[in-house]
């Protein structure tokens, strides 16, 4: 739930928190949002470019943890 600014009537650091709160669960939103949108397939891998089969998103095992872990994923 994301909060409203006008809800803090504390000091400061009360404010101060209440953003940061509503900062964080912004981006979980947005990153939730990113990983339910669905992938491409693709004729060359995601990650160095090289020519696939089949519509394979990536080349190998390899070339796929790379690419996640650059992405900020966890494995595929």
């Amino acid at each position: 739930m994301i909060h409203d600014a006008t809800e803090h009537r504390g000091d400061l650091g009360d404010r101060a928190a209440g953003h940061a709160a509503m900062s964080t669960e912004l981006a979980v939103l947005h990153a939730r949002a990113a990983a339910q949108a669905p992938m491409p397939a693709s004729e060359v891998c995601l990650n160095c470019g090289t020519p696939t089969t089949s519509g394979a998103r990536w080349c190998d095992a390899d070339c796929r943890d790379d690419w996640a872990r650059r992405q900020g994923i966890a494995a595929c």
